[in-house]
């Protein structure tokens, strides 16, 4: 138990597989199996608590960002790269967000996953890509966009990504400190990822918690 323990506390940390196997004293098998059981309980806890985000005047950021992670010196093999979608409201202290990978960049897709996670009313930000300009015909939200072409901040109304692609950045950083997660893994990885992100005051007694239930 007092091993299993250890493994959580570094797991809730963000430790690495082979970092957590000397910290905490265990081997790789049962390692393994504690993560995958720690993963089903935080996909079964964001099937109970799906993340909402924004409200009415409350300003979201949209953002898609490219994650992928090279090798160097033909160390090992490179990872086919990936794209995500990142939503962010800093309405709350801290933040919260969502990010999920999808394999299809359409309007359809990235409009059905915005609607499955912003609330009715809210403000949305994005830059000025394509597959955004219908968000203003749904008549759900408000949609103000920023031209990166010209600038980052928009002048006249304030309006600005800064948030959402510093969050982008802390992302990247994280996957490629794992060097290398294939697609399948990086969706899991997410799903840790955020819900550390959610816990971030409470991290390892939240996911012991998951293990009441």
């Amino acid at each position: 138990l007092k091993t299993t323990l250890k493994s959580i506390y570094y797991f809730s940390l963000g430790f690495g597989f082979t970092s957590i196997i000397k910290l905490a004293q265990i081997k790789k098998g049962p390692l393994l199996e504690l993560k995958k059981i720690i993963f089903l309980k935080i996909k079964q806890y964001f099937v109970d608590n799906p993340i909402k985000l924004g409200g009415p005047n409350i300003i979201v950021q949209i953002d898609e960002t490219k994650l992928n992670f090279n090798v160097k010196n033909h160390r090992g093999r490179n990872i086919p790269a990936c794209w995500a979608l990142v939503i962010v409201d800093n309405f709350f202290v801290p933040a919260l967000r969502y990010s999920v990978i999808f394999e299809n960049r359409s309007a359809e897709v990235l409009l059905y996953i915005i609607n499955q996670i912003v609330i009715p009313r809210s403000v949305i930000v994005t830059d000025e890509w394509k597959s955004y300009s219908s968000l203003s015909e749904l008549n759900i939200y408000q949609h103000q966009t920023v031209c990166h072409k010209y600038c980052f901040v928009d002048r006249n109304t304030g309006t600005h990504t800064q948030n959402v692609k510093s969050y982008n950045n802390k992302l990247k950083l994280a996957i490629k400190k794992t060097k290398g997660l294939n697609l399948e893994q990086r969706k899991v990885f997410l799903q840790e990822f955020l819900y550390r992100e959610h816990h971030s005051n409470d991290k390892f007694t939240s996911l012991i918690k998951l293990f009441e239930f």
